[in-house]
């Protein structure tokens, strides 16, 4: 759940303790329309624009969680989460130590032989003992080795960073998508039709509670059509089976308002 700040004025009374401040829907809805859409979303992956569209209908219930956890002095661990970049400042007068780990950071190199694979070692090495001397550690544990090949018997070799074997492994998420050894989609089309369904009978469900079409629309457009729609321009499957099971998620007879849309708007590749 992104951030929200509460400018509470405390009462006079100097008995008074946090259980008795309480916060009202009104109040919650307010800051909810107020949030800024152009911000990046929090570890919950939900954006700003779709809180905001939808404030009348949810602030309810974020409004009795608040309360609730006034009430108790209880925070969701949920709540204590967020996305930390730390930002490299030159006029510190004292050296300051960071241990973090570095994400989407990739080597790539064509295999072609034996001193190819040495060649691509030592530039993992560098980079292992460049990220060492800058206090950038890489969390070796979650560090892949993926060979994208269609050969049958394809050169093979293990890689280390430090003393650490990396794992090998047959696909990879990235961004979003997976990629597949033999760069097929079909992991990539399971995957995102599974949710992409899930949700939509989720959705489906909320029929009788939401009455507003535009809340309904920005439901289906942001919960559903963007998993499904996410990044076609690099997988949009060539095979006609693959494509039905897109195109199966978008015939799913949303609700009245779910704006389901037509076959000109997809992104499908005709192969």
């Amino acid at each position: 759940m992104s951030a929200f700040k509460f400018s509470i004025t405390p009462r006079t009374e100097s008995k008074e303790n946090i259980s008795e401040i309480t916060i009202d829907v009104d109040e919650v809805a307010q800051f909810l329309r107020a949030l800024d859409t152009s911000k990046a979303c929090g570890p919950d992956g939900i954006p700003a624009r779709l809180l905001q569209v939808c404030a009348l209908e949810i602030a309810p219930s974020i409004c009795e969680l608040f309360n609730r956890s006034l009430q108790t002095g209880h925070v969701p661990s949920e709540w204590k989460s967020a996305n930390v970049t730390p930002v490299h400042r030159k006029d510190l007068k004292e050296p300051t130590l960071a241990a973090l780990y570095a994400d989407d950071t990739k080597l790539y190199k064509s295999i072609t032989s034996v001193g190819d694979c040495e060649s691509l070692q030592q530039a993992l090495t560098d980079l292992d003992c460049w990220s060492r001397d800058n206090n950038l550690n890489f969390n070796e544990s979650k560090c892949k080795v993926l060979t994208i090949t269609r050969k049958k018997t394809p050169l093979t070799y293990a890689y280390h960073m430090g003393s650490k074997e990396l794992t090998r492994v047959n696909k990879e998420k990235d961004l979003g998508v997976f990629i597949n050894y033999n760069l097929s989609w079909d992991d990539h089309v399971h995957t995102i039709t599974a949710k992409g369904n899930k949700m939509l009978g989720m959705l489906k469900g909320t029929y009788p509670l939401l009455t507003n079409t535009a809340v309904r629309r920005t439901l289906y457009l942001s919960l559903v059509k963007s998993q499904i729609s996410y990044a076609t321009e690099v997988w949009s499957p060539p095979a006609i089976k693959m494509r039905s099971m897109q195109w199966n998620v978008y015939k799913g007879e949303p609700p009245l308002g779910y704006c389901k849309p037509s076959a000109e708007k997809l992104h499908i590749s005709s192969g």
